[in-house]
């Protein structure tokens, strides 16, 4: 099987334009050694693919970083990188109520992924690159918590068992949305200071979420219910937002928040 990568250009701007192709053929060298969208298939959750997508976009990133200096020597200038700007700039993100939440969660993807991806290669060389989308990949956490750090324990789903929904009402499937969506969720409703002392805390200690969504079988009343699981797997907190005040309160007897 022949693959090929296909440019479009009109010569306007030559330094990004072979940038962007230097980043799409390292995504494209990353697809062929592990199957990109079979291994987000496989992923499962927003929580893990944004994981996976957050290495991929962190590794291309690096590398087109480091192409762009036209240099042979990459070990020689990998060390003369910095950062922290770039991650700082990722986490202010988080609480900027101009930027919609799916462009906060492309800033981690991309800054805070170059700032993992360069720390492991600085650690151990390029290989543990290569084997962090086997080690690295299973939460968000992994990436916030960062290499130079360990969790406190194993991730988990939430165990606590769903309650039968109120009458009228149906769960469409449980997903995992992670501490990274926590986190934009805590700095826009002004519930924590994010900053990097408590964003390690709560990657060190995250075991993991579930979130779903409650609908009437009209369509007419909704409510969407996150539970933040406790380190023994239950469901520690819930975060309820309603359509309506009779849904909120309805939802909150049912799951006890």
């Amino acid at each position: 099987m022949t693959s090929r990568v296909i440019v479009a250009s009109d010569g306007s701007d030559r330094g990004y334009e072979v940038s962007s192709m230097s980043y799409t053929l390292i995504r494209a060298d990353r697809d062929a050694e592990i199957g990109i969208d079979a291994r987000l298939t496989e992923a499962g959750t927003f929580d893990r693919q944004r994981a996976l997508i957050t290495l991929l976009s962190g590794e291309a990133t690096f590398y087109t970083d480091l192409a762009d200096l036209c240099v042979s020597d990459y070990a020689f200038y990998a060390p003369e990188f910095n950062y922290g700007a770039h991650v700082a700039y990722a986490r202010d993100s988080f609480a900027d109520p101009t930027l919609t939440w799916g462009e906060a969660l492309a800033a981690f993807q991309y800054y805070y992924g170059v700032g993992h991806m360069h720390a492991l290669c600085l650690d151990d060389g390029p290989a543990s690159l290569d084997r962090a989308f086997d080690e690295h990949a299973d939460s968000t956490a992994t990436v916030l918590v960062g290499p130079h750090n360990e969790r406190s324990g194993a991730l988990s789903d939430v165990d606590a068992p769903l309650p039968e929904p109120p009458a009228e009402f149906h769960y469409l499937a449980p997903e995992s949305l992670g501490p990274v969506m926590y986190l934009i969720h805590l700095a826009r409703t002004g519930s924590s200071i994010v900053n990097p002392a408590y964003e390690q805390s709560l990657a060190r200690d995250w075991v993991g979420d579930r979130f779903l969504v409650a609908g009437d079988r009209d369509g007419e009343r909704t409510a969407a219910v996150w539970q933040i699981a406790g380190l023994d797997g239950s469901g520690a907190e819930t975060v309820l937002v309603a359509s309506d005040p009779d849904t909120e309160a309805l939802l909150a007897m049912t799951f006890g928040a």
